[in-house]
């Protein structure tokens, strides 16, 4: 498949990540000329895209914002998805390349473990909790004297 491509292409298991700097119409007929030949590439080899789940996110402040299309499963033309966030491999990916939505994330998911934990436990000693965190939040279930608190 890499050698399908002219631009920059990064496949993990199903996931394929095409990569291309977009600055002027030329760029921009590459990249999806790129698209048409993954197409062609998943048709000869029958291992289809799923078009609906393919998705263009746009970064930088000048980007034009540049519509891409692919082949469906019934060979018609759909228009790749723009996102304006995209979770990849655990980390939540913005245009700004910021990542204030990914740090939130991961906190509000931290406070809700911390929350269920605090309130499984009518006592809970500050060391059985950093065992319990510890141990990616499996609690010792099978030794609740040695921690400290009471069932």
């Amino acid at each position: 498949m890499p050698d399908a491509v002219a631009g920059l292409i990064k496949v993990f298991a199903d996931d394929t990540k095409v990569y291309s700097s977009v600055i002027n119409e030329q760029q921009h007929q590459d990249l999806q000329d790129d698209l048409d030949r993954l197409c062609d590439w998943s048709r000869k080899w029958k291992l289809s895209f799923n078009a609906s789940k393919c998705k263009v996110m746009h970064f930088g402040q000048n980007n034009n914002l540049s519509r891409y299309t692919m082949l469906d499963n019934e060979d018609d033309y759909v228009q790749v998805n723009p996102v304006t966030e995209e979770k990849d491999l655990g980390v939540t990916f913005e245009p700004n390349l910021k990542f204030d939505k990914h740090i939130t994330n991961c906190v509000n998911k931290a406070q809700r473990v911390l929350a269920l934990i605090r309130i499984s436990f009518d006592y809970l000693e500050k060391i059985c909790l950093l065992f319990y965190i510890n141990q990616s939040y499996v609690p010792c279930w099978n030794t609740p004297l040695q921690c400290g608190h009471h069932i």
